[in-house]
């Protein structure tokens, strides 16, 4: 039987991205062959940069929503914010939050097998919607706990 042959959802994440890049007039940059960022904009929270990675089977999807907490800041506060960023990220659906060389950070991976257009822009949005949810929250837990982040 002949059929048309399906090329791997690998082929077509690059292509995914720059139709949504395109579409709505985000930049986009090609870091490695792996490697994708989208430039996006919250409308609470500013712009932000959307990292996305092909990782073995899987693809991942990252941005950074704070820098690393200021050396400064006193062991009982810092616990305290740990915490609290815990309890949020037990309550989220979809995105989770984690730390990356002290930066916290908000991601997603989806199997590659099971990608689509379709679910490959959900997975976009809801990266986008959990970040415009989460991190006004993460920042009043900051101020209220006494945390400062380092800058760049």
């Amino acid at each position: 039987m002949e059929g048309k042959i399906r090329k791997r959802p690998d082929d077509d994440i690059g292509h995914w991205v720059q139709r949504i890049a395109d579409r709505f007039d985000f930049p986009m940059r090609q870091v490695s062959p792996d490697h994708l960022q989208l430039g996006m904009r919250g409308k609470h929270t500013g712009p932000y940069t959307l990292n996305i990675k092909k990782n073995g089977p899987r693809v991942s999807y990252g941005t950074r929503l704070t820098h690393a907490i200021h050396e400064d800041v006193d062991d009982k506060s810092r616990a305290g914010f740990l915490e609290d960023v815990l309890d949020l990220n037990g309550r989220m659906n979809d995105v989770r939050l984690g730390m990356q060389e002290g930066s916290l950070t908000l991601t997603r991976e989806d199997p590659k097998e099971d990608l689509t257009p379709h679910t490959f822009g959900r997975s976009i949005l809801m990266m986008h919607g959990g970040r415009e949810q989460v991190l006004p929250e993460i920042l009043k837990k900051a101020q209220k706990r006494g945390i400062r982040f380092k800058k760049e």
